[in-house]
């Protein structure tokens, strides 16, 4: 199964989401996206409580895509939920750092999270970061790219990967997500 969570002020009818599942549709992939609670004020403790109502186990053939805020909150579901491996993660536009400008998601931000123990978890990571986001600065992404131990991968313009930059399509992600579902497969054999 791919989970793909939305970030701050979005929806599953935002950006790419809606893109990607019809694309892994075509490839029979079940994907959900998620409709985060309260996503205009959102808090923690709720996103993560709804996270593990969709995804109540997990394993090796499930992967996540996150975007922004998803990403953080993606982490700290993945920290606290009871599975050995997961598949694998996509973190588009992510931080685990505060966020100048965007105080009020800060309590995402505060409970530490444990890296080395998500690396070891989560079998494939990858992050993408666009060194124009005007959003969340390409340093916190590649701050988590880093402490996560993930391939990141760098776009020179791509601003926040929202709609509103031009993004209701992202290949890469696709492409990312089939890779780890086809890498999990070969494992298993």
């Amino acid at each position: 199964m791919v989970f793909v969570v939305h970030g701050y002020d979005s929806s599953p009818q935002k950006n790419w989401f809606m893109w990607l599942q019809s694309q892994l549709a075509k490839a029979e992939i079940p994907t959900q996206i998620l409709a985060m609670p309260n996503p205009q004020t959102p808090n923690l403790a709720d996103w993560i409580e709804h996270l593990q109502h969709c995804a109540p186990s997990l394993g090796a053939h499930d992967v996540f895509v996150a975007h922004s805020l998803g990403c953080i909150a993606t982490l700290q579901f993945l920290q606290v939920a009871k599975y050995e491996k997961l598949g694998g993660i996509v973190l588009v536009a992510g931080f685990f750092e505060p966020v100048a400008g965007l105080e009020n998601l800060h309590s995402f931000t505060t409970p530490t999270l444990y890296f080395e123990a998500l690396r070891a978890k989560i079998h494939s990571r990858t992050v993408l970061a666009a060194r124009d986001d005007c959003i969340v600065p390409f340093a916190l992404t590649q701050n988590l790219a880093q402490n996560l131990a993930a391939d990141l991968m760098i776009y020179e313009k791509g601003n926040h990967f929202m709609d509103s930059d031009g993004f209701v399509r992202l290949p890469i992600v696709e492409f990312l997500v089939r890779d780890c579902l086809a890498e999990q497969r070969r494992d298993k054999t």
